[in-house]
């Protein structure tokens, strides 16, 4: 791991370690090359019936697979993959709003006995756009018409400062 310290962001170490929290006490004295697609299948279902979220469970093979992949093992367990079981993505994570979802929002918020409704998710509009997602995702529409520009801050905080 000290290896890996200095190139991943300290969250992404986080990860990495955590993740290994949990890969140790189950194969930390196995030799890589004793490793498999069957004893990884069974890894996962020691996990889920410590009632791991999938999630967590595919981020600790993601280590273990960059853990093989460093010892040109994990070609041999790809070739096996269809023994592995499959873990869910989550479907209820949510979405981006359209531009006319986000009007309406805005308008919805201008609308509302709360004062700093407005301003708040107008800030929040504008810091989704900085963010890699709301930048780059192909997957997500970007949130533009409002909270991308400082003048929409600028607006959102005389809005909040004018309803005091």
């Amino acid at each position: 791991m000290e290896l890996k310290e200095g190139t991943l962001a300290p969250k992404s170490y986080g990860v990495e370690k955590d993740s290994l929290k949990h890969l140790k006490p189950y194969s930390g004295q196995r030799l890589v090359t004793d490793i498999d697609a069957a004893a990884i299948a069974r890894y996962i279902g020691h996990r889920r019936k410590e009632k791991a979220a999938d999630k967590s469970i595919k981020l600790e093979i993601g280590t273990l697979r960059g853990i093989l992949k460093r010892a040109k093992v994990w070609s041999h367990i790809r070739e096996n993959d269809d023994l592995l079981p499959k873990l869910a993505d989550r479907e209820d994570a949510g979405r981006a709003i359209n531009s006319d979802e986000e009007t309406a929002l805005l308008a919805a918020c201008l609308d509302s006995r709360s004062r700093g409704l407005y301003t708040a998710v107008v800030v929040a509009l504008n810091n989704w756009n900085k963010t890699s997602l709301g930048r780059n995702s192909a997957s997500k529409t970007r949130i533009t018409s409002c909270a991308s520009s400082t003048d929409s801050l600028k607006a959102a905080f005389s809005s909040y400062s004018g309803r005091h």
